[in-house]
């Protein structure tokens, strides 16, 4: 079985690296992703690189353990690259022209404190999905799939769903507000049932990312299986991939905050957030086989 982590972001450094040569600080990046990945037994991981420049440059020098998605951002976010940038449609042809790209990420619903004057308790702020539709267009044109990161606004993905029957969606997270960047909803599972009705529809697939974060017992995180049985029974394993985003979970991505100050941190483990899934007596192996690597390597047509 090959393990494909389908959501790694800059991993963290110890130390301030802000003010050192890009190629050694992304040397030094590439070092402890690599080792993360092996410590745990990831075969592959697709990075969603913050820092643009940093996917690219990964994938040149290590193809063989590393794919790619472009991160869309609306107007005024720091990171990836903006959805109103007068070179999109050049970045996204240099994108698809890349093998080593492996889709778009749209960034619906952001922390509101990333917008000028967001103070950190600002409610999350969600995109109108009408900004995005040169992405749509672009991932249609040349064949990508789009990730979508929701944080509990479902009704994004329905909307592009309806637009687009044809595009491959792919919802991050299970489409939940995670810690340690938005906080959880009560309960945490909350609009479940939203993302479910997605199921209707054969070209979305979801991502069991940052999953643990959900949990409010400590692992083996049993209280998630209610709502991931549901989810595999509605989707099948064949629409689902998993990742662990633990970037996120550990609240930074190379040098860049991704949790305001006072939300509580998710605190698991990398070997955690790959274990619950891996050693979960409930799952046969050709479920597993299918979650953790064989969905991700066929819906991005990485290695097939």
């Amino acid at each position: 079985m090959t393990i494909i982590d389908a959501q790694l972001h800059e991993p963290a450094l110890a130390r301030d690296w802000s003010t050192a040569d890009r190629d050694a600080r992304f040397e030094l990046m590439l070092e402890v992703e690599l080792a993360y990945m092996d410590a745990v037994g990831v075969d592959k991981a697709v990075i969603f690189a913050i820092e643009d420049a940093w996917g690219p440059w990964v994938c040149e020098r290590r193809p063989d353990r590393f794919a790619f998605v472009t991160m869309i951002t609306p107007p005024g976010v720091t990171g990836g690259v903006a959805v109103d940038d007068p070179g999109f449609a050049g970045l996204v042809e240099a994108c698809a022209a890349n093998p080593a790209c492996v889709g778009l990420r749209m960034m619906h619903t952001l922390p509101g404190r990333l917008f000028a004057g967001g103070a950190d308790d600002a409610p999350p702020w969600v995109s109108d999905v009408d900004m995005y539709e040169p992405v749509f267009q672009a991932c249609l044109a040349h064949g990508l799939p789009m990730f979508m990161s929701t944080a509990g606004a479902l009704d994004g993905p329905a909307e592009v769903v309806r637009r687009h029957p044809d595009l491959v969606l792919i919802v991050d997270h299970l489409g939940m507000r995670q810690n340690p960047t938005f906080g959880l909803d009560s309960p945490p599972m909350r609009e479940l049932p939203t993302l479910l009705e997605l199921a209707a529809h054969p070209n979305v697939h979801v991502k069991l990312s940052g999953v643990p974060t959900l949990s409010l017992e400590p692992y083996p995180f049993a209280d998630l299986w209610d709502g991931l049985d549901q989810v595999i029974e509605a989707f099948g394993v064949q629409r689902i991939m998993w990742g662990s985003d633990i970037s996120r979970v550990m609240g930074r991505a190379g040098a860049i905050p991704l949790a305001p100050p006072g939300l509580e941190y998710a605190r698991h483990t990398y070997a955690e957030a790959l274990f619950y899934v891996k050693h979960a007596d409930r799952l046969t192996a050709e479920q597993k086989d299918w979650l953790l690597g064989r969905t991700a390597a066929t819906v991005l047509g990485w290695g097939t």
